[in-house]
């Protein structure tokens, strides 16, 4: 099966709330993918979705069922834990916090994000 043809990894459910509370509305979307995704059972339909990407490997989707009226909120990529220590990244990058910036590292996929809370 092709990727266009796949669903991402770590393609997962949300409820409304996590979506309403989610990145989506915190961060510019980088890019969007439309995709016809296929169940491992080939006689179920496909899956039409379009893929809303909040950075390389992390984003989200909305997909409607025509027929029953609904909508269902998914989630793809890594669902981030922020609790591991960005010390020894740092260090290993060589790279120095200035001022108001924070690091924070994923514990499960070694994602290093660097936010600056300054106004």
């Amino acid at each position: 099966m092709n990727e266009f043809n796949s669903f991402p990894p770590g393609w997962r459910k949300i409820s409304e709330k996590e979506f309403a509370q989610s990145d989506f509305f915190r961060y510019g979307i980088g890019k969007t993918e439309y995709r016809q995704m296929m169940t491992e059972n080939k006689s179920d339909p496909a899956i039409g979705a379009t893929l809303y990407y909040i950075d390389a490997d992390n984003g989200f989707s909305i997909v409607n069922n025509f027929w029953n009226g609904t909508i269902e909120f998914y989630a793809f990529g890594c669902d981030h834990d922020w609790s591991g220590d960005p010390r020894e990244e740092l260090e290993k990058r060589n790279i120095v916090l200035y001022g108001s910036e924070h690091a924070s590292l994923c514990a499960k996929c070694g994602k290093l994000q660097i936010v600056d809370s300054s106004d």
